[in-house]
């Protein structure tokens, strides 16, 4: 459930462009996003996160041995995030596009360009800019490059 939530395009998404591909074309999917959405160990609240617009898609690429090797995300996805607290409310365009690269070890990077909402533990920001984010196979995650401006989610809510 930990990838699902990070590969959200809120939270969205994803990287390089060093990876080859198994010839053929990728795969596109509607980039759905499970509601309601609770997130849970960001803020000192619980945000609920109600998607206004997703007209956001997955372009999967996969090797010659079926891998699972990067995943683009691409389009529009407005969100309303709540303090289920006090009922505060921020609706954000967080767009992106994101890319992700994902490792045979179970790791993968997410790249998020232009508009994104980043959760983690103790951290819930909107960013504008680049942010490149690992994820080990435990399902950790670290940010391991970040550019551009960021504004903290759980100050614009509480």
């Amino acid at each position: 459930m930990k990838k699902l939530l990070l590969l959200l395009p809120v939270v969205l998404v994803l990287l390089s462009t060093s990876t080859v591909f198994a010839s053929g074309k990728p795969e596109r999917a509607f980039a759905p996003i499970p509601q309601p959405l609770v997130i849970s160990g960001s803020c000192s609240f619980d945000v609920d996160a109600t998607v206004v617009k997703n007209n956001e898609y997955f372009k999967t690429f996969i090797d010659a041995n079926g891998n699972l090797v990067r995943q683009l995300v691409n389009g529009s996805l407005v969100v309303t995030f709540t303090n289920l607290s006090n009922r505060h409310a921020i609706t954000v365009n967080i767009s992106g596009p994101g890319y992700a690269t994902f490792y045979a070890d179970g790791s993968f990077i997410q790249r998020f360009e232009g508009n994104a909402a980043i959760f983690l533990p103790n951290l819930f920001i909107l960013t504008s800019g680049r942010v490149d984010l690992k994820t080990f196979p435990d399902g950790s995650s670290v940010i391991v490059r970040m550019s551009g401006s960021q504004r903290d989610v759980c100050a614009l809510i509480s």
